[in-house]
C-alpha cells in the first residue's frame, strides 16, 4: 500500500468563495418561443406551423378526428381505429410492405400512423427537397391502402401480444382504472385488451376507413 502511494503529494483544495453563504440565484431567462403561424386550407383544414432553420429536416403532423370515440362493441368493434392505423403501413395498392419500406429508404423519410382516444395521426418526417415525394408517399398509403389480409393478421397477433404482456405493468393498470373512473363507460374509459383485439376483422378496419378517412375533419401541423 505503502509503494502504491509513493511519491504523491495531498495537494489542499482552496476555494475562492464562502461555502457557508448561500448562492443567490441568477434572473430567470425568457424563453424563446419560435413564431408560429397558422391558416386554413381551401378544404377548411386547419394548418398550424413553425419554421426551424437548424437543420434541413421537416416534420409534418397531420391529426384527424375520431379514433376510439367513433367505436362503440357492436357494428364497430373496439380496437379498429388502431388496427387500421397498423393496415394503412402495410403497403398500398401498388407497393407491397417491402417497396413501401425501401422506397421511404431511398427518400430518407419517415411515414408512420398511429391512433388514441380521440384521433389518428399521420407523421411525416423527410429532407426539405424530398418533402414533395414524401407527401405523394403519404397520400398513397391513406388514400390507396392494400388491404393485405396476410399482413393483417400477422400485426393483428402482435398487438393482441402486447395487450397481454401489458397486463403485467402496473403503471398501464392504474392507467385503465383511472380512465374508467374519469369516462365511466364511455370510449375514452374503454380499456381495449387482448380479447377486444381478436374480435377486429379486416372487414371491419375496410367499413370504418371508409367512415372516417376519405372527408376526414382534419388539422396539419408542420416544423
Amino acid at each position: 500500500m505503502e509503494l502504491e502511494y509513493k511519491g504523491i503529494e495531498e495537494r489542499v483544495v482552496k476555494d475562492n468563495f464562502d461555502r457557508s453563504i448561500r448562492p443567490t440565484p441568477s434572473s430567470p431567462k425568457a424563453v424563446s418561443i419560435p413564431n408560429a403561424f397558422e391558416t386554413k386550407l381551401n378544404n377548411g383544414i386547419r394548418l398550424i406551423g413553425t419554421r426551424f432553420d437548424e437543420t434541413s429536416r421537416v416534420l409534418a403532423l397531420i391529426n384527424i378526428e375520431g379514433g376510439r370515440l367513433f367505436e362503440n362493441g357492436k357494428d364497430i368493434p373496439w380496437g379498429t381505429a388502431e388496427m387500421l392505423a397498423l393496415a394503412m403501413g402495410n403497403g398500398t395498392k401498388n407497393k407491397t410492405p417491402e417497396q413501401l419500406e425501401n422506397e421511404m429508404e431511398s427518400l430518407g423519410a419517415s411515414i408512420s400512423f398511429n391512433a388514441n382516444k380521440t384521433g389518428m395521426s399521420v407523421y411525416v418526417s423527410c429532407e426539405k427537397d424530398k418533402l414533395d415525394a414524401a407527401i405523394s408517399l403519404a397520400k398513397e398509403m391513406m388514400f390507396e391502402p392494400r388491404w393485405d389480409e396476410k399482413e393483417f393478421k400477422k400485426g393483428k397477433n402482435r398487438v393482441i401480444e402486447s395487450a397481454r404482456s401489458g397486463l403485467n405493468n402496473r403503471s398501464q393498470g392504474l392507467s385503465n382504472v383511472w380512465n374508467r373512473l374519469k369516462f365511466n363507460e364511455s370510449p375514452l374509459g374503454k380499456f381495449v385488451g387482448a380479447d377486444e383485439y381478436a374480435k377486429v376483422e379486416i372487414s371491419d378496419v375496410k367499413s370504418y376507413y371508409d367512415k372516417v378517412l376519405p372527408p376526414f375533419n382534419g388539422e396539419s401541423h408542420q416544423w
